[in-house]
């Protein structure tokens, strides 16, 4: 009989050698919680030898193994024993979970048995009754919308001369971890973008992420001010307080613009760059004009302005072009300025092949007028682009009125011999249905040529007013004459 106690006694110690072997034990500290190689509640222990738990159920220990390139080490509570009779255990690892927190769990779990000995690792609800490996990994992420208790139970069932290996741990990070990731949101970070009486002169930034996560605020720019001081911590880490960054500016005298800038883009149809910007600066109010590049296998077909003043805000000119076969165009930008050289009108480009013939035309603008036609209005296409340009003048409101240094055709004007400037009205001789020149009847000496009394065309109203004076005065004194001789022939 205690040859066979021996027997066992010594198959025990043989198994518990070679698993320590196996698994090689290091001190290792773990204190919290979360800590799953320790603080586990034994609820079953049984044991038909009597075996003491403490040498079944070891807490707290550390093993590392060969991976090939390295070693793991991990930190674990585990069992491990051989034929200890019939024999139960149970233990319950407690994780007490806040509501709003996420968890990402990482540990290593494991099982070796022999016979009809059975084991289990129970991860709140999932259960294994076998692992891949003695060192199989298990990874569960949870946030919990209360609080709760998380709790991983292991346990067996061992008949007498079988062996059991069971363990629950986690790898040995240099962060500490212990095989949990708490990721807790945190308090936001606020910026404030204020004057130097407080007051707000931009929107505030507010800044979320979770408890250790990094942030970083940035001061802005604000026109018409200049950042004074920064006071609180524009870098650090989110935490579970509100934490609040003060950017505080000052007024600063804003500077005449002296300079203007103008962009020409080239661009096709549909809006794609066919070159290279060309940015044109000068001083504000001074005059410019753009350049329509010429661009391989593209013809331009539409300019925005060709020319302008630099203004105190930026231009931008867009230059249209279409995409053509590669044959040899070329263009002609027909333009419209005032005296003063603005464009008074969107300009025309003129497309065509090489020594064709090309014909520009002027706009028709109102309230302008052309003052002379190019002598370029016609020509041949060149490999250069070419320009037209006619220039307008405005219409004033005596444009419409008639010169009154022109002669007036109504009238009749002296040509220096007595003579009327016009020519001889063509009448028609009724008498003899001939047409010849209208001759005027011989005037009598000492008489005026009542003709002249007449009013002509265009001649004022007091003209008309003073002849019909002079025929009343006539008329009363040829009556007043006859009386005269009336009475004294009586």
């Amino acid at each position: 009989m205690k040859s066979k106690k021996y027997q066992w006694g010594a198959a025990i110690l043989v198994t518990f050698i070679a698993v320590l072997l196996l698994f090689p034990a290091d001190s290792l500290a773990a204190s919290d919680d979360f800590d799953v190689a320790k603080g586990w509640g034994v609820e079953e222990y049984t044991s038909d030898l009597n075996i003491p738990l403490d040498k079944v159920f070891i807490e707290d220990s550390g093993a590392k193994r060969d991976i090939g390139n390295g070693e793991e080490k991990i930190n674990r509570a585990f069992l491990n024993f051989a034929n200890i009779g019939n024999s139960k255990f149970r233990a319950v690892k407690t994780l007490p979970l806040k509501h709003g927190v996420t968890y990402k769990f990482k540990w290593r779990f494991g099982m070796v048995t022999t016979g009809k000995a059975t084991a289990a690792v129970d991860f709140n609800g999932k259960t294994f009754t076998s692992s891949k490996e003695p060192w199989d990994v298990y990874e569960y992420t949870i946030t919990p919308t209360a609080d709760m208790d998380y709790k991983i139970t292991m346990s067996f069932v061992a008949p007498k001369v079988t062996n059991v290996f069971l363990m629950v741990g986690y790898d040995i990070d240099p962060d500490g971890s212990k095989g949990i990731k708490v990721i807790k949101k945190g308090k936001p970070v606020t910026a404030h973008y204020v004057n130097e009486d407080n007051q707000k002169i931009a929107d505030s930034e507010v800044i979320e992420g979770n408890v250790g996560e990094d942030y970083t605020c940035m001061a802005r720019a604000i026109p018409n001010y200049k950042l004074k001081e920064v006071v609180g911590k524009e870098k650090g880490k989110i935490t579970e307080t509100a934490q609040i960054v003060r950017y505080v500016y000052e007024p600063v005298k804003e500077e005449k613009k002296t300079t203007g800038k103008v962009t020409i883009k080239y661009v096709d149809e549909q809006g794609k760059q066919v070159a290279a910007d060309k940015i044109l600066t000068g001083k504000i109010n001074t005059a410019f004009q753009a350049e329509i590049k010429a661009v391989p296998g593209y013809i331009a077909t539409h300019i925005s302005s060709s020319m302008g003043i630099f203004q105190t805000e930026d231009q931008i000119i867009k230059v249209v072009y279409k995409a053509v076969k590669p044959t040899e165009n070329s263009n002609v930008i027909v333009k419209f300025l005032d005296k003063q050289g603005k464009e008074i009108a969107v300009p025309v480009i003129l497309t065509g092949k090489l020594g064709a013939e090309y014909k520009a035309q002027p706009k028709e603008l109102k309230g302008y007028r052309v003052t002379g036609i190019p002598k370029n209005q016609t020509g041949i296409f060149t490999k250069d682009t070419q320009s037209v340009i006619y220039q307008y003048e405005k219409e004033s409101k005596k444009d419409n009125e008639k010169d009154p240094k022109k002669p007036d055709p109504d009238k009749h004007e002296s040509n220096g011999n007595g003579q009327s400037g016009k020519k001889p009205i063509k009448r028609t001789d009724i008498s003899t249905n001939t047409t010849g020149d209208a001759k005027q009847p011989a005037k009598k000496p000492g008489k005026q040529d009542s003709s002249h009394l007449l009013p002509s065309t265009g001649d004022s109203t007091w003209d008309l007013f003073l002849f019909i004076g002079l025929v009343v005065m006539g008329t009363g004194l040829i009556t007043w004459k006859k009386k005269i001789r009336d009475e004294k022939g009586e």
